[in-house]
This record gives C-alpha cells, structure tokens and sequence, in this order.
C-alpha cells in the first residue's frame, strides 16, 4: 500500500522538526542567565514639597516636575554645565505661578518642543494638575516658557 502524500507531507516535517533519522538533535541551549542589575550612579535631593511627578528626558537635559519645587532642568550630558549622568547639574528651576491651582504651583509633567521643520528647541510647555473633581475633572494651566538661553 502507498502511503498518501498528505500522510508522506507530515511525516518529513516531523522528521524534519526532531532531526534526522541517524542521531539525536543536540541539546538545546542553556537559558540566559539574569540580566545584571542596574547601577544607581546619581542621587539628587528634591526639596519634600510632593516630590517628583514626571521626569523628561533630551538632548542631555533632565526635566524633572517636581510639583511646587517646580521644574528642575538639569545638565545631564549636554554639556552647557558640565553635567553627565553621573553628576547632574542644575540649570534652571522654573516656579510657574499657583493663582490659578489652589495649594501651590503642582507642576505635573513637562514637554520640551522641538519644531521639526526649523529644528528649533525653544518651548517647554509646562502643566499643571489642580484637584480632582469627580467624574474626571482638573483644574490648571499650561505655561509655555522660552528656554533658548539654557
């Protein structure tokens, strides 16, 4: 009896699949091992008024939101301060004002704009997160600040 060529199909991708029909297949590889732990090079106090919100990151800068702190840009790596991960340096700290968000400045994120047509890295826009009010809810500003002399 000749075996059907769908049954003939299987079997060759079976045999395929486990390794010829003259040994074993090796064994596979061991698994990677862990993957090493990341060292803490920097630590930078904040001053304990909340604490940080959002942190952002380019171009060598740090823009910490560091909620009634403010924004804290440090030099990181660009180079305008001297800074490097493992020495951040302030270069600026921007207190936008609170009149409009009761119990202080709450800065809560932070976005560097660079224009893609001009390259132009002139703009932080700068929110704010006022209370809650259910159902969903905030109040706050945004403040655009021109940060071209960093």
């Amino acid at each position: 009896m000749k075996p059907s060529p769908t049954l003939l199909s299987v079997a060759l991708a079976l045999v395929a699949a486990c390794g010829s029909s003259t040994g074993p297949m090796p064994p596979p590889p061991p698994p990677p091992g862990p993957p090493p732990a990341p060292a803490l090079v920097a630590q930078v106090p904040i001053p304990p008024q909340y604490g940080i919100h959002d942190t952002y990151l380019r171009d060598g800068f740090a823009l910490v939101c560091a909620w009634n702190t403010g924004l804290i840009i440090y030099d990181v790596g660009n180079g305008v301060r001297g800074g490097s991960p493992s020495n951040p340096v302030e270069v600026s700290r921007i207190v936008p004002s609170d009149d409009s968000v009761p119990g202080g400045p709450a800065v809560h994120s932070a976005w560097w704009f660079h224009n893609p047509v001009t390259g132009e890295a002139r703009y932080v826009f700068i929110s704010q997160e006022g209370p809650l009010t259910i159902p969903g809810a905030s109040s706050g500003d945004v403040h655009v600040i021109d940060v071209s002399d960093l």
